[in-house]
This record gives C-alpha cells, structure tokens and sequence, in this order.
C-alpha cells in the first residue's frame, strides 16, 4: 500500500490500514504524520478512472484533491472499494504532501 507521488519533502504520511486481509466490511485507514507546524488540510479523494492522475503534475493534482475530495477529520479515514486513493496534506506553515495509494483487500 505505497505508490508515493509528488512529496515535496522528505517527510510522507505513513498510511496504516486496520484491516490487511480479504474483506467485505469498510474499515479505517490511519495517517501517522507528524507536523512541528500543525495540520491546516486533509483530504481524500478517489478518482472514478484510477489513472486519472497518473501522468498530471503536482499543480493539478493538488487542486484536484483539494476541489473534489473529501475533508479528513481526525487521524484516520475510511474506506470500502477497492482502488486508487490520493491523499493531501497541507501544514500550517504551507508545506504540502500529496500521496497516492491503492486499496485492494476487498472481496
């Protein structure tokens, strides 16, 4: 579950899902992130064709999360399809991270 995209810093969200093996219930996905500045923005967002950002650059894949995901609130989010998943974190300071991961454990 990596795939990591457009960091723009050494530091990347580390992603820890509850449930690894075969399923057929949602289940949480954790964020470990540490940020010395805060967290201003999360969010999630899974495109509807998964390669729909493989080849953007990191401009258009930062609004397009920011435009048409959903916000995270907390340290964990859910899911329940597989898929391609973006991630977007933006600190207080303004550095951003942006990840893309893949979700595939269910039946």
């Amino acid at each position: 579950m990596s795939d990591s995209v457009v960091t723009q810093l050494e530091l990347k969200p580390k992603l820890i899902p509850k449930v690894t093996e075969a399923t057929e219930s949602q289940y949480d996905v954790t964020i470990q992130f540490y940020s010395e500045s805060g967290i201003a923005i999360k969010k999630l967002y899974k495109p509807e064709k998964s390669s729909e950002l493989d080849t953007a650059d990191s401009k258009t894949i930062r609004d397009t999360i920011i435009s048409n995901g959903t916000d995270i609130f907390g340290e964990s989010f859910e899911v329940s399809e597989n898929g391609v998943y973006w991630l977007y974190i933006q600190e207080i300071s303004g550095e951003e991270y942006t990840q893309r991961f893949i979700i595939e454990n269910f039946q």
